[in-house]
C-alpha cells in the first residue's frame, strides 16, 4: 500500500465516522490536485448527487488554523463562502459544501462576455467583505 492509498484510506475512515449515515460502500475520496497553505483537497463522493470536500491542513502556516472561523465570518455577513459541515482542529480536517469541479481558471478561454460575468460576481461579493463596518473586519482580521 502506498502512502497516498494509506493517507486516502485514513481519510475515508474519519469521514465514516464523521457522517455514519453515509453508506459505506458509496464513499469514494479522490484528491485534488490544487491546493494552498500546506491544503490538501479531497472530493468525497457519498451519493452521486452529493460530494462533499474534505480538506487536509497543517498547524504549521498561521492562516490554516482560521479557515473555518473566517469561512463562517463570511457566511454569516452574506458573503458567499463554502458552508463548513465539520471541522475537527485535532486532526487538521474539514469537510465543507462543493462548489464544484469548475473554476475561473477554466473560463480563461472564453469571450470576456463569458468571463466578465464571472469577475462581476467575484467583486461584487469583495466589495461587500469591504463595505462592512471597520469593527466587524478587524473582529476577524485581529484573530
Amino acid at each position: 500500500m502506498t502512502s497516498t492509498s494509506s493517507r486516502t484510506d485514513a481519510l475515508l475512515r474519519q469521514t465514516r465516522i464523521r457522517f455514519p449515515l453515509f453508506e459505506e460502500e458509496a464513499v469514494r475520496i479522490t484528491p485534488i490536485e490544487k491546493g494552498g497553505s500546506d491544503r490538501k483537497f479531497y472530493r468525497v463522493r457519498c451519493a452521486a448527487d452529493q460530494p462533499i470536500i474534505l480538506v487536509k491542513y497543517t498547524r504549521e502556516r498561521e492562516e490554516n488554523r482560521h479557515y473555518v472561523q473566517i469561512a463562517e465570518f463570511l457566511a454569516a455577513h452574506g458573503i458567499c463562502a463554502p458552508k463548513i459541515f465539520f471541522h475537527d482542529p485535532a486532526e487538521g480536517l474539514i469537510w465543507i459544501e462543493d462548489l464544484g469541479e469548475t473554476d475561473l481558471w477554466s473560463f480563461r478561454a472564453e469571450s470576456w462576455l463569458v468571463r466578465g460575468a464571472f469577475y462581476d460576481s467575484a467583486l461584487h461579493e469583495i466589495a461587500k467583505l469591504h463595505a462592512l463596518p471597520e469593527a466587524a473586519r478587524e473582529s476577524i482580521c485581529g484573530q
